[in-house]
């Protein structure tokens, strides 16, 4: 009994990872179009390219967010047996997108650290 409530958590814990960048999506907008300074977009930019480039970098931090919490999520589904061949190739998949994926937040976190 113990080890089906073991597997219920962590398979819990996976599917809240997968709901997290779509619950995260909205109020990352709000923040990247209403708070976040220089950093982020150079204000020295037209209105209509630095909103453009507003876009693309909130799509660049949603997918990267999207990316890593998938990965921890389809670890957490193969540790658990859950489809096992379908979470051992989703986690490789996740995986291997992981690695841009943590360059770009790591190249925005020294950006904020920097200039925030």
């Amino acid at each position: 009994m113990a080890q089906n409530a073991k597997h219920g958590r962590m398979r819990m814990a996976a599917f809240c990872l997968i709901a997290a960048p779509f619950l995260l999506a909205f109020p990352l907008r709000y923040w990247a179009f209403h708070y976040a300074g220089a950093w982020f977009v150079s204000e020295d930019l037209e209105p209509e390219h630095r909103q453009a480039f507003l876009g693309l970098m909130h799509l660049g931090l949603t997918l990267a967010v999207s990316v890593l919490c998938f990965f921890a999520a389809s670890i957490l589904l193969w540790r658990d047996r859950f489809y096992p061949a379908f979470s051992a190739s989703a986690a490789i998949l996740f995986g291997l997108l992981a690695i841009p994926a943590g360059i770009f937040l790591a190249i925005g976190l020294k950006a904020f650290l920097r200039f925030g």
